[in-house]
């Protein structure tokens, strides 16, 4: 088996949580996430484009860039209740209605500022399930984006193990007696 496939698959069952993010995983494992969920494909294209939509790509950097849609299909698979699911579904289909009535086009087909202006209709709306939607998918998105590791150890310079070990070096001291 090969070291480094064994050393991510360690690392992410050690630490067991859902904020490691899948882009650690295979393409095998994040086709078997996409397979077992319990949205459908016209969901997973949604969530692909207000992913898209809320941290476009720029320097290199970008949700989908990063599989950040796959973070938020893992995590509203497993990491949400059901009752929060079902109210994520209606909203993507209320989102893809909204598109049509507006636009005569999916929501997918939608340029960028359309997009950001039909999503903001949710931030805006008076009905709570609206907010709450555009609250969970913009939070966990951009949790999904500052976790990855290429922010992570880009932008952030995070070191896993920060300060560096120099076990040769040369130190003037004068001792004295």
């Amino acid at each position: 088996m090969n070291r480094r496939n064994t050393l991510k698959l360690l690392i992410a069952a050690s630490l067991g949580t859902s904020t490691l993010g899948y882009w650690s995983l295979g393409q095998a494992e994040i086709n078997r996430l996409v397979s077992e969920s319990a949205f459908s494909n016209t969901d997973h294209d949604l969530i692909n484009s207000i992913a898209d939509t809320i941290i476009p790509e720029s320097d290199g950097f970008g949700a989908l860039v990063l599989g950040v849609p796959v973070y938020l299909i893992g995590y509203f698979n497993k990491c949400i209740e059901p009752d929060v699911q079902s109210n994520l579904k209606q909203q993507l289909n209320a989102l893809e209605s909204k598109a049509i009535d507006s636009h005569q086009k999916s929501f997918i087909a939608c340029s960028q500022a359309q997009r950001e202006v039909l999503l903001l209709s949710f931030a805006d709306s008076e009905i709570e399930a609206e907010n709450a939607f555009f609250e969970l998918i913009k939070k966990q998105t951009v949790h999904g984006f500052r976790t990855s590791k290429e922010v992570m150890t880009g932008p952030y310079h995070y070191q896993i193990a920060p300060g560096h070990y120099k076990g040769c070096i040369d130190i003037n001291a004068e001792f004295t007696t």
